[in-house]
This record gives structure tokens, C-alpha cells and sequence, in this order.
């Protein structure tokens, strides 16, 4: 698999976004499904899409998960093999595909039928066949950075304290689908619980904060539930954006949720953004602050996170794809 490490090359192309196959449709397509996700209606979806990609005369296997992680070994063994791997899942199945893919191909589509689909939202992807096939005829591809915390690498974001807190409890003790409600009492027993540990955190070898806080880092502008708290990221600038939540109290939480919520929380004073390629977070004393990343734990600090520039393509529906060819604000306010 190969990866591109000098951001350098990435930024010198005019455009990361373009017409896939040079406006050709694939040739082989594995379509890979998570058949619980949904509540069973994943496979439905599937049995439409294949027979759209056979009646095209497109090449089309299918291959069912049945574990944590079995996303990620099916594409890692299709990856050489096909144009097109078809993602049918929630945020999770598609984190998994991500580990496997290269660059230049396969190219990925994703099929949203998660609980949230943060990801598909941005890309402009529904689950309906006739929209997903038409982004296959006359879509957009994206060259899309990933960021990395480790060998495990996310699409979206990676978030360290009270919000990890809280995926790593619900994972802990979760049986079936996630679904919003599943959320209630790992949040509940996190905002009683959690005691807002010291941390540093350096962004390209300068320390940008050193206190208690909330972090955020941003490889796209969309979180769950709609939030926007790095509004300002775009996955095809070889960046990740910083936000943190200056945070020592219940209080301070609800404050800053508040302002999130409203959009309001880039004004905050106690709020700290920045831009960086590698970003390091470790704890200040001997001490247990949790790491997500796209909704999944990921361990815990020290953690060094670092963006790989264009490390992936996706589909996406052509009105979506002007978002990725408009120029972003300028840098952030580090402290």
C-alpha cells in the first residue's frame, strides 16, 4: 500500500477533486456490508445495489462482516483487485475500510445506514439506490486526508477527555446497534464522574495549552448530531485542526455545550484553535485520560496524531463537492 508523506507533492496539485475512472464507470466493485447495521437493513440495500451493478455489467462480489475489524481484512484483500469498494454500514464499517484503502484506488462509496453517518452526511451520500448509483455514473472523487493516531486512522476526528469518556463507556457495555439513546447513560454517569485531568498539548512542536480541557481534533467540519466545533476543517488541506475547551468544572461543560450548540463557542476566550500536521497530548502526572477517534476508543494519552495528506478516495455527489474546492480562512489563534 502506499502511502504519500510529503504534503508538499499533494498541495502542488491544482485540484483533489475529479471525475473517477476518467468518467468511465468501474470495472469491479466489492461491495462490503455490515449485515447488523441498520437493524437488518443493510442487506436489502445490498441486493439492490448488485443487481444495479450487474444489469451495468460491472463485476460485483459482496462480502458480509461478522466481527469487529472484519471490515478492515476484506478490503485489505480487495484493495488490489477492484476500482470500487462499496462501504454499507455505519461510521465504524467504514472507519475499518478506511484502514486498508491507498490513494489512488480503490475508490470508496459509502452506503449510510449507521446511527449517526457523520461522514456520509458530508459527502452528500443517502441511502437511496437510485441516488447512490447516480453518484457512481456522474459523481465526484475526493482525494481525502485521513489523520492517524498510532497505525489506526480516522476519516473525521479524534477527541481526548470528557467526550472519549464517554465512547469508551459505551463500548464497554454495549450489545447490539448504537443508537442515540444508547448514549444517555454513558453521558449521564460521565458528567458525575469524569474529574478533568491535567494535560499538554503541542501542535508542531509548540505547546499550545497546559491545563484541564476537552479536545477536539478536526479532520472534517461536521461532528455528530450536526455540531460544527472545528468549522472550519476541510479534509483536502493537508491540515488538522485543534479545538480546545478550557474545562475544570460541570459548569464549564454545560457552557461550553451551550456554545456549541449555538455555534457560539469559537468566541469563547477560554477556547484555544490551531492548524497542524502532528499534534502530540500527554498527561500531566500519573493519570487515565481516554482517546476516540470516529466514535470508536482508541486507547488512551500519550497520543501523537499526525494527518496523512490525500490517503484515500471517496465518492462523493456532485453538488457536495464544491465544499472541497473553496479556499479556508486563514490560521487559527493558538495561545
Amino acid at each position: 500500500m502506499t502511502e504519500i508523506s510529503d504534503i508538499s507533492q499533494i498541495m502542488e496539485q491544482p485540484c483533489r477533486v475529479f471525475r473517477p475512472w476518467n468518467g468511465h464507470l468501474p470495472q469491479r466493485v466489492m461491495v462490503i456490508a455490515n449485515p447488523r447495521a441498520g437493524r437488518g437493513t443493510s442487506l436489502g440495500l445490498v441486493n439492490q445495489l448488485g443487481a444495479l451493478f450487474r444489469e451495468a455489467g460491472i463485476a460485483c462480489a459482496v462480502s458480509l462482516t461478522d466481527e469487529a475489524g472484519h471490515a478492515t481484512v476484506l478490503a485489505q484483500q480487495a484493495a488490489g483487485e477492484v476500482d470500487l469498494i462499496v462501504v454499507v454500514g455505519g461510521d465504524g464499517t467504514v472507519n475499518e475500510v478506511l484502514q486498508a484503502v491507498g490513494p489512488e484506488r480503490p475508490a470508496v462509496l459509502i452506503v449510510p445506514v449507521g446511527t449517526e453517518n457523520v461522514l456520509a452526511k458530508y459527502l452528500g451520500l443517502t441511502a437511496s439506490p437510485k441516488r447512490l448509483w447516480k453518484v457512481v455514473q456522474d459523481g465526484m472523487a475526493v482525494r481525502f486526508d485521513l489523520g492517524r493516531v498510532g497505525q489506526r486512522r480516522f476519516s473525521m476526528l479524534a477527541s481526548v477527555g470528557f467526550d472519549a469518556a464517554i465512547v469508551h463507556a459505551l463500548h464497554a457495555e454495549r450489545s447490539g446497534n448504537i443508537t442515540h439513546l444508547s448514549y444517555f447513560w454513558p453521558i449521564w454517569r460521565s458528567f458525575w464522574q469524569y474529574d478533568w485531568p491535567i494535560l499538554s498539548v503541542v501542535a508542531d512542536e509548540k505547546e499550545v495549552f497546559h491545563g484541564r480541557a476537552m479536545i477536539v481534533v478536526g479532520n472534517i467540519s461536521r461532528y455528530a448530531l450536526g455540531l460544527r466545533i472545528c468549522g472550519e476543517a476541510q479534509p483536502t488541506d493537508g491540515m488538522l485542526d485543534l479545538f480546545i475547551m478550557e474545562c475544570q468544572s460541570r459548569w464549564d461543560l454545560l457552557k461550553w455545550a451551550s456554545a456549541v450548540a449555538t455555534r457560539m463557542h469559537t468566541r469563547f476566550s477560554l477556547g484555544v484553535s490551531a492548524r497542524a500536521k502532528h499534534i502530540r497530548i500527554v498527561p500531566v502526572g500519573k493519570t487515565t485520560i481516554p482517546v476516540e477517534i470516529d466514535g470508536d476508543p482508541a486507547g488512551q494519552v500519550p497520543v501523537e496524531i499526525d494527518v496523512m495528506p490525500a490517503a484515500a478516495t471517496l465518492l462523493c455527489w456532485r453538488g457536495s463537492s464544491e465544499q472541497f474546492m473553496r479556499a479556508r480562512p486563514g490560521g487559527g489563534n493558538g495561545r
